[in-house]
């Protein structure tokens, strides 16, 4: 089973994954997550847990003319 086979049977990305698919360091992920700007989870206050949509979604965002 490759990687992304396991996050969709999972349903949730963690942040070293997040970084993958984004294509930006661990650093960044949890920067963006700390100022609000990336839709994350976080049950127990403890790791952080990331959905792949959310995460397409966000990047829509970003659109530029």
């Amino acid at each position: 089973m490759n990687a992304t086979t396991e996050q969709a049977e999972r349903g949730y990305m963690s942040v070293e994954e997040v970084a993958r698919y984004l294509d930006m360091s661990v650093s960044t992920v949890y920067k963006l997550t700390s100022d609000g700007t990336l839709p994350h989870y976080k049950p127990k206050g403890k790791k952080l847990y990331f959905k792949r949509s959310e995460l397409d979604s966000w990047v829509m965002r970003g659109k530029e003319a």
